[in-house]
C-alpha cells in the first residue's frame, strides 16, 4: 500500500489502514462470494463496490477521512486490480514496473528513464503476490508451466503485461511496460 508521499501535513496511520483493509475483505468474502469476482460482470462489480463503500464509509473505526478513502482503493484494488500495485499504475508519470519478489519492486518514469527507482510498495507476503498474480493469470485464461514459462498480454488500457516463471525461484517476476 502507498501512502501518499505529497507534502502534505496530513497525518496517516499505516498499520491501522492496513488492519482495516484485511477486515474489510474478510467481512466482504462472508457477504459475496469473491472467488467468482474474477469473471465478475460490472453489476457483481458494483454490488461489490457499493458493499465496500459502506464498510468503509459507515464504519465507526477510528480513521480519517484520508485514511478511509485510502482503504476504500486499497480494498477495490486487493478484489479487483493488482493489489499493492493500484497506486504506483494510477501515476501518469509511470512507464514501467518491475516486480522481482513481494517485497523488492521497481519503477521507471518519464522523466527519469533510464534511472529504475526501488519502491517502498511491497506485497504483504509471497502468498499476496501469488494471489494477484494467479487472479491475473485466471482473467486472462493464461499459465505459467515448466513448458511454458512465459505469459505475456496486453492489457485493455495498452500496458504490455509479462509474467515469468524464473527456473531458480519459487515467485514469478511481473513486469509492466506503459505505452507513451
Amino acid at each position: 500500500m502507498l501512502i501518499p508521499d505529497n507534502n502534505s501535513n496530513i497525518p496517516v496511520n499505516r498499520q491501522l489502514v492496513l488492519l482495516y483493509r484485511n477486515a474489510v475483505i474478510k467481512e466482504i468474502s462472508k457477504r459475496h462470494d469473491i472467488g467468482s469476482y474474477r469473471e465478475a460482470t460490472n453489476e457483481l462489480r458494483a454490488e461489490i463496490s457499493k458493499s465496500v463503500n459502506e464498510l468503509v464509509i459507515l464504519d465507526t473505526q477510528p480513521l480519517s477521512m484520508l485514511e478511509r478513502g485510502l482503504v476504500l482503493q486499497d480494498v477495490l484494488d486487493e478484489l479487483f486490480g493488482f493489489g499493492p500495485l493500484g497506486p504506483l499504475l494510477r501515476d501518469p508519470s509511470l512507464r514501467e514496473l518491475f516486480v522481482q519478489e513481494h517485497d523488492n519492486i521497481f519503477i521507471r518514469q518519464a522523466k527519469e528513464p533510464r534511472a529504475p527507482i526501488k519502491t517502498s510498495v511491497k506485497f504483504d507476503s509471497v502468498d499476496h503476490f501469488l494471489r494477484i498474480i494467479e487472479r491475473i493469470l485466471t482473467l486472462n485464461r493464461l499459465m505459467l508451466t515448466d513448458e511454458n514459462p512465459i505469459a505475456s498480454m496486453t492489457l485493455s488500457n495498452g500496458n504490455l503485461l509479462i509474467i515469468t516463471k524464473p527456473v531458480d525461484k519459487y515467485t514469478p517476476t511481473l513486469r509492466m511496460r506503459m505505452p507513451g
